[in-house]
């Protein structure tokens, strides 16, 4: 669809009604629409997980905060949640490129790349699996999605720093655990079950 709504009071028409501004309140009065500003605001480290300072890939507890997407009773991932998806939790291969034998070894997935990949859930090939989908995302200047069926993102709670954020990305060729992305890109959101903290 080139729009989500007739309602002239909330369209969201690609390329057409954006925001670009360093004013994160503006993004909050206007949900519908798009940041187009790669680094959104550049100020805070802590927008999907209230305590958060850190910028390194860590399983701190996230505390899930009024910005996350996520549905009650759940939050965005730690930022090392996915780092289990290759046996040595870093990212692996090259997207433009078909993974050697030794990188795709690597990739702790059930059976051959399906528009997604099917990971297990513990290492080393082991217990059960979880499909992730090729996704795509929407591009930060329009809005449009980009790598449909190619390409695979989701976001983690976890900033990389104060313009961008870490997030999971795969193709059929790589898998990224620890990739990061301007804020302003629209990734999908693999949410987790909240963590009960004790302090």
């Amino acid at each position: 669809k080139s729009c989500f709504t007739t309602d002239v009071n909330y369209k969201f028409k690609y390329g057409s009604e954006g925001l670009n501004t360093n004013e994160i309140k503006e993004y909050i009065r206007n949900p519908h629409k798009f940041n187009t500003k790669w680094e959104m605001d550049g100020k805070y480290y802590n927008l999907w997980s209230t305590d958060n300072e850190r910028t390194d890939a860590n399983d701190e507890v996230v505390i899930k905060s009024v910005y996350d997407p996520s549905p009650v009773g759940y939050s965005l991932p730690a930022s090392n949640a996915f780092t289990g998806f290759t046996t040595t939790g870093q990212n692996i291969g090259n997207p433009n490129q078909s993974p050697t034998p030794e990188q795709r070894a690597k990739f702790n997935v059930k059976g051959n790349w399906d528009k997604g990949w099917y990971f297990y859930t513990k290492p080393n090939k082991q217990g059960e699996t979880v499909f992730f989908p090729a996704s795509g995302y929407r591009g930060l200047d329009t809005g449009s999605l980009n790598h449909m069926t190619a390409r695979g993102f989701y976001w983690v709670a976890g900033p990389n720093g104060r313009d961008d954020c870490r997030d999971l990305r795969f193709s059929s060729g790589s898998l990224g655990p620890l990739y990061s992305e301007y804020r302003s890109y629209g990734l999908a959101v693999r949410s987790a079950e909240e963590r009960e903290t004790h302090k």
